[in-house]
């Protein structure tokens, strides 16, 4: 079975359900996002 947990900006909630459906279940899982978003940081 592969999950497929999908969410705005894969920063937390589904990461955080890949990490708990993997750890309780054992199957293939993975997270996504939907937006895109660029970080515009000063070095």
């Amino acid at each position: 079975m592969n999950v497929l947990f999908v969410c705005n900006g894969n920063v937390a909630r589904s990461q955080i359900a890949e990490t708990l459906f993997n750890h309780l279940s054992g199957h293939q899982v993975t997270s996504a996002g939907t937006a895109v978003r660029h970080l515009d940081v000063e070095g």
